[in-house]
């Protein structure tokens, strides 16, 4: 489930709000990939970066990790490691809420994981919001 609603909830605005910042080309109808809406990109991606910074808010802080280390779960499992990478690209789009920063180092202390999204983390960072 929580698979699922990463893939829907949080993927589908992640190429809207990062992807213009990498030069990357956006999907076919996006603001970004007509020429007659290319000037609303900007508005755009902060709307989709607010967006995420709300559903990683009130659904990942405030229910997945609401009592909970991982998601939904004191040790890590699948929805973890396809969620906590994607934080380094979210970082592109917004700021994390707190709760999301506590538990992104709690993955970073997972043995390997921190190497394993090193090329990620030194391709995105410079573009992370401060």
């Amino acid at each position: 489930m929580l698979v699922d609603y990463t893939n829907t909830g949080i993927c589908s605005l992640i190429p809207k709000s990062v992807y213009a910042t990498f030069g990357f080309p956006g999907n076919p109808g996006d603001v970004m990939s007509l020429d007659e809406t290319k000037e609303f990109s900007d508005v755009a991606k902060e709307a989709c970066g607010k967006a995420i910074y709300e559903t990683l808010e009130s659904k990942y802080g405030e229910i997945f990790l609401k009592d909970t280390k991982f998601l939904l779960s004191d040790s890590p499992t699948i929805a973890d490691f396809r969620f906590a990478p994607m934080l380094n690209f979210i970082k592109v789009a917004t700021k994390l809420p707190d709760r999301i920063v506590e538990y992104e180092k709690a993955m970073n202390e997972l043995p390997g994981y921190t190497e394993a999204c090193a090329g990620v983390v030194e391709f995105a960072s410079p573009s992370w919001k401060k």
